[in-house]
């Protein structure tokens, strides 16, 4: 101890060099595994947490594309929003529906968002809401009047329960509250769940980079739907899981619900 300096200066001198000390390669080694074990953890809850987010927003969405169908049908002889123009023209595909159509549904006050699902928010774009010069590609499919490439069971043209006859002679009866008319675009490259490279991922057509909305693990290639939301007749909605999910178009693509 140097004249004159006291005990507790040496103690504070001796504190303060603990403290400048610097990390040691080890010490900031363990520090960096820890921080990446927590975002390893973290990083997919968050994702849970923003997926579940959309399906509640696409779900509202569909309420209120329901709520535009009902109004339209009120004003239109109970006949859902068609898939065909005055013209009897139609799109490629069952999300294609005509402008003039659209502009009615828009036309009692609805926004343009609301016929896309944020879990692909990529396909509303001006490019798509303007592709041709009689439809609009929308981000949900729709199963009504001209529908292009679905059987007639899977078309309601009116808010009524459909009979369906079968060709054995029997016939059964499909309820507003089974019958779906609107339904989140998960279309798939081929008529089948397998999830081989990117079947449900990138489905191209004049426009590339379409995809199912709702992928699981985060929608990498050869990743599957975990479900999606559906609009029912009698304008209520409701989460389908995949599993429960079928094929509902006769030509590519082919879309699920």
């Amino acid at each position: 101890m140097k004249p004159g300096a006291s005990y507790l200066s040496v103690a504070k001198f001796r504190l303060n060099r603990r403290v400048c000390k610097a990390f040691t390669l080890i010490e900031l080694l363990v520090v960096i595994a820890i921080i990446a074990i927590l975002s390893g953890m973290l990083l997919p809850a968050l994702s849970k947490v923003k997926e579940k987010a959309k399906r509640t927003k696409c779900l509202n969405n569909l309420r209120q594309v329901g709520i535009a169908s009902h109004m339209y049908a009120d004003d239109n002889e109970n006949i859902l929003p068609p898939m065909v123009d005055h013209r009897n023209r139609v799109g490629n595909w069952s999300w294609d529906m005509p402008q003039t159509v659209v502009s009615n549904l828009l036309g009692y006050g609805f926004q343009r968002d609301i016929l896309y699902c944020p879990s692909f928010a990529k396909q509303n774009n001006d490019r798509l809401w303007d592709f041709a010069t009689h439809y609009k590609v929308l981000g949900y499919a729709f199963a009504t009047k001209g529908s292009p490439g679905l059987a007639k069971t899977n078309i309601f043209e009116r808010i009524q329960q459909k009979v369906v006859n079968e060709h054995s002679g029997n016939s059964y009866t499909i309820g507003i509250s089974e019958g779906i008319f609107v339904a989140d675009a998960t279309l798939s490259k081929r008529n089948d769940r397998e999830a081989r490279g990117e079947n449900f991922t990138v489905v191209d057509g004049g426009w590339k980079g379409h995809s199912s909305p709702h992928l699981t693990s985060g929608g990498g290639v050869g990743q599957l739907p975990a479900g999606g939301n559906a609009l029912y007749l009698d304008a209520h909605v409701a989460w389908n899981p995949f599993p429960k999910m079928l094929q509902r178009r006769t030509l590519f693509p082919y879309f699920w619900w």
